[in-house]
This record gives C-alpha cells, structure tokens and sequence, in this order.
C-alpha cells in the first residue's frame, strides 16, 4: 500500500460543507463540477452537505463531520476561536481584479426612493446571517465607523437568514 493510499482507509469519503445563501438545489448544482473533479482526483466519492446556515457548516466542522468548506473570514475566526485544530487555511480566493478584499452590497426595491445610505435612515435592514462576513460582519463594521448607530438610524435590524433570503425579504 502507498502513502497516498493510507489516507482513504481513514477517510472513504470526502464531506464538502456548503455554506447557506443561496437555495440548496442550486448549491449542489453550482457545486457538482467541483465534486465530480474531487472525487476523480482523489479517488474517493464527494458528498455535498448543504446548510441551511453558516453556523451548520461551521459546527459541522468543529464536531469533525466534514473534512472541507469555503469560509469567510467570519466563519473560519468563529471555529478557530472554539477550537483552533479543527480548522486549517489552505488557500484565499482572490478576486478577478487581484483583490482580496469583500464586496458587501446594501440593495433595495427598484421602485423605492432609496438611493443612498442616509435615505435608509428610519427603514429597517436585514442583514443576511449572523456569521457571514459580508452579509453582517463588514457591513455592520463600516456603519460604526461611518457614525451611525443602529439602534437609533434603522428602524429595526434582523436577519434574513441567508443572502438569497434577504434578497427576497426585500422584493
């Protein structure tokens, strides 16, 4: 038996953590390239696990069910925080134009007169989960720092369980 080979009697299945934000059907979907290439390289199948949230593959992590998920930044400091073996960066996603930063829209309806951030003053926001990066963490960082206090600009905050799921709290 070769070294590359002692690996797979541990582990027979590679288990990928799919983080929420869009419908699962289209998850799997957009993931199956992925999966099928994996599996053909590695030997082993792939399953696919979506969650309905990022704290799903975040625990899925730390209680050793899956062996690989793409996180942001959020994500992975709150598994390190708990357990920082359960979790090791192998690489970073850049962008196309070389960035490695995040994008974190706020978007409205098209038919609002919403158009800047202080016309949202007095409307509520949702953001899309507690652990995204983009969808909470980023955004409500840069709203501290702009001045503005949540409590007292919004009319409430919550989350809308996802970023797909925000978008249609929306429309």
């Amino acid at each position: 038996m070769t070294a590359s080979a002692d690996w797979r009697a541990d582990m027979p299945t590679f288990r990928i953590g799919l983080l929420g934000g869009e419908n699962e059907a289209d998850r799997l979907r957009n993931n199956d390239c992925m999966a099928n290439a994996l599996s053909e390289r590695l030997g082993v199948p792939v399953e696919m696990f979506p969650a309905p949230d990022y704290a799903g593959v975040m625990q899925g992590l730390l209680a050793g069910q899956l062996e690989y998920a793409a996180l942001g930044a959020s994500a992975y400091a709150g598994i390190y925080l708990q357990d920082a073996d359960a979790v090791e960066p192998i690489f970073v996603t850049k962008e196309a134009d070389g960035s490695l930063g995040y994008i974190a829209p706020m978007y409205v309806r098209a038919d609002s007169d919403i158009h800047s951030l202080e016309d949202m003053e007095g409307h509520s926001l949702a953001y899309a989960d507690p652990n995204s990066t983009s969808g909470y963490i980023v955004p409500r960082f840069e709203l501290r720092r702009a001045g503005i206090v949540e409590e007292e600009f919004f009319s409430r905050t919550g989350f809308g369980g996802g970023h797909e799921q925000a978008v249609i709290a929306v429309l």
